[in-house]
């Protein structure tokens, strides 16, 4: 049991990822749809110290940048060297719907990877 992974109002996960070393679990929470109404968070969980950070807010980005909004995702995976999660998004390009599949990289900085002090 890891507890709650919600972050704001978003409470449905459908995949949890793991980094290489296993101390990282990275989630969307919002994953059928609603992602959007807490920014689409990609949450890094440490099950070391337990805590959630969230390591990129994806909207409103990808809407105002290519005018798509991610509303969830049914599947991601982590790099096999733990820098990068791949997200597959379903979401929209016009007003009302999922009408557009998406596919997102985001690089986990260095300083949030295992082995890496915060402070260097």
């Amino acid at each position: 049991m890891i507890g709650p992974a919600a972050v704001a109002s978003q409470h449905y996960i459908t995949t949890l990822d793991a980094d290489p070393t296993g101390r990282y679990l990275y989630y969307v929470p919002g994953a059928h749809g609603g992602s959007e109404v807490d920014g689409s968070p990609i949450v890094q969980f440490d099950v070391t110290t337990r805590r959630k950070k969230i390591v990129a807010f994806v909207h409103p980005f990808l809407k105002e940048r290519y005018g798509y909004t991610p509303i969830g995702t049914f599947g991601s995976a982590v790099d096999p060297k733990g820098d990068k999660l791949y997200v597959s998004w379903h979401g929209r390009r016009r007003a009302a719907g999922w009408d557009t599949c998406a596919l997102t990289v985001i690089h986990i900085p260095e300083a949030e990877r295992p082995g890496v002090s915060p402070t260097q």
